[in-house]
């Protein structure tokens, strides 16, 4: 049984590394991608932009699975709303860079970034 289950641990592991997102949508014309703690948000290709998803919990936006790597959230100008709990509970986020072009921020979005120190916005 202890031969199965190492088995099964050491056949799972790299699955469960494969299915870790880097890169994905967050709105209707909204990309982000994640590559060294720096989660950057920005227009679709082809796109001028738009706004971001809204989401219900901190667990249903899709970078859920990586928000201990995020220690920098980058968000490009054309995204014009920063969804409803995009970024709560990003514990270690410590800088965010909002455009001019984002005009509202949705209810907890930086709720619980505990370590968020640097915010900058034109």
């Amino acid at each position: 049984m202890k031969k199965i289950v190492l088995l099964l641990l050491l056949l799972a592991g790299p699955f469960s590394l494969a299915f870790s997102q880097e890169s994905g949508t967050c709105g209707e014309n909204l990309v982000w991608t994640l590559s060294d703690g720096t989660l950057t948000i920005k227009p679709a290709e082809g796109t001028s932009g738009g706004a971001m998803e809204n989401y219900i919990y901190s667990s249903s936006v899709p970078w859920t699975d990586r928000t201990r790597d995020i220690s920098k959230v980058i968000i490009e100008k054309g995204v014009t709303t920063i969804g409803r709990c995009a970024f709560s509970y990003c514990r270690g986020l410590t800088s965010v860079s909002i455009p001019e072009s984002v005009t509202s921020i949705g209810d907890y979005a930086f709720s619980s970034c505990e370590g968020l120190i640097s915010v900058t916005i034109p």
